[in-house]
């Protein structure tokens, strides 16, 4: 099965000397996405569904394989129209938008030969299984490739396929980010402290790309040799990349301990998050006291020893500065306690400052940036009903990303895939 390609055309048109766009010199006709014709099957929790969705959005045929009872993700809170059912966990539907869905109980001995005869037809198989589980129901690397030796498999699995913690039973990202050490540089500081996370599956879909991209790769190896490719994908060194020069750190002679991050200001003040009448801002402060102990002084602000020539030198590590840094903190914030986001925002862009709103989910889908880009995609789903969902992260002219179509039903494939075998 095809999704049909949009006969839609794109104007373009190119840079005059001064930088200004000219009139249209061609239209140019959007073709078939570049990996179209690419088949993925798809074994994964939400360790691997955004990869499984970035794939989809590059035109490949993501099939969902779930067990008869349906994905366990397919019961994640919260739901629309607040009804928990199986087709309507707002999660599940953002995650799998584009893919296709068959059931298949692959821990019995009919299921994983059907599993077999599917891996024939396909070019990636990703998934997310417990280390050795593909092996045990007969389906790993070494048994799919002995009849299809093109075959990409990737394995996303929190701490990769071997090594000590490989059988972990670690049920939350939030595991290997804090043995990678993300989590040990957020808190308040010093060392007794409480750490903070991310955002929900932030760290997964982070290592989603990652993922993404190796599979990517090995479809490249196997189109040029005809051998495919196994990648062991592990979220502890997914997440080691994020902040890969901290582990530089204990390395240096004398040995410095970092700076520790004090819960949502950065590590240099006045860097920091603060109230406004209508919400926070975050403001870009590092080695910009001089100007923004001037802005305090405009509104009022008695700023006192911390208006001196010291602690207005412009350096990111100023020890005036950050021996105080609590306290010019707090003089900032009686400055940005009287405006709105907005009005904060545009201030800052006047004093060259940056200044960054920090949106609410409804503030989120209202944003203009996003609206004249046309990042969310209005979709209709037979159960849930019609939603915005999040588009492409990346635009490509000729050969486009976008999101092909809502989260499957379950099994809604399952006739049309497994019938054709």
């Amino acid at each position: 099965m095809r999704i049909p390609t949009s006969n839609k055309r794109k104007r373009t048109g190119h840079l005059s000397e001064s930088g200004s766009r000219t009139e249209p010199i061609q239209e140019v006709e959007r073709v078939s996405k570049i990996y179209e014709g690419i088949r993925v099957l798809e074994i994964s929790d939400e360790k691997g569904m955004y990869c499984g969705k970035l794939l989809a959005q590059a035109g490949m045929e993501v099939i969902k394989i779930e067990s008869p009872e349906g994905d366990p993700m397919r019961l994640c809170p919260p739901f629309a129209g607040g009804i928990k059912d199986r087709e309507r966990s707002i999660f599940w539907l953002c995650n799998n938008a584009g893919k296709k869905s068959v059931t298949l109980d692959i821990t019995s001995s009919e299921g994983q030969e059907t599993f077999r005869k599917l891996a024939k037809t396909a070019d990636v198989v990703l998934e997310t299984l417990e280390p050795g589980k593909m092996a045990e129901y007969g389906l790993s690397y070494e048994d799919l490739t002995k009849e299809n030796a093109g075959l990409v498999m990737c394995s996303i699995t929190n701490f990769g396929q071997d090594g000590p913690y490989a059988h972990w039973n670690a049920s939350s990202e939030m595991i290997p980010f804090a043995i990678a050490g993300n989590m040990g540089e957020s808190g308040k500081p010093g060392f007794n402290y409480e750490p903070l996370s991310f955002g929900r599956n932030v760290i997964y879909n982070g290592t989603c790309v990652y993922a993404a991209t190796a599979i990517l790769a090995g479809l490249r190896k196997a189109k040029l040799t005809g051998e495919g490719t196994y990648i062991d994908a592990a979220v502890i060194e997914a997440c080691g990349l994020w902040k890969n020069e901290s582990t530089a750190n204990p390395q240096r002679f004398p040995y410095l301990p970092d700076r520790r991050k004090a819960g949502s200001n950065g590590p240099f003040p006045p860097d920091g998050l603060y109230q406004c009448s209508d919400g926070s801002a975050y403001v870009v402060g590092m080695a910009r006291w001089s100007d923004l102990c001037d802005w305090c002084i405009e509104k009022g602000v008695d700023v006192g020893e911390f208006g001196n020539p010291e602690y207005r030198v412009a350096e990111n590590d100023n020890p005036h500065v950050v021996a105080h840094g609590d306290e010019i903190r707090a003089l900032l914030s009686q400055v940005t306690v009287q405006y709105t986001k907005k009005e904060l925002y545009e201030e800052g862009i006047r004093r060259h400052i940056p200044v960054v709103p920090m949106n609410s989910p409804q503030e989120v889908c209202e944003e203009p940036h996003y609206q004249e880009r046309e990042y969310f995609v209005e979709l209709e789903h037979p159960v849930a009903g019609k939603a915005m969902y999040p588009g492409a992260p990346a635009k490509l002219t000729r050969t486009p990303m976008d999101v092909t179509g809502v989260a499957p039903l379950l099994g809604a494939d399952n006739e049309a895939i497994l019938g054709n075998l």
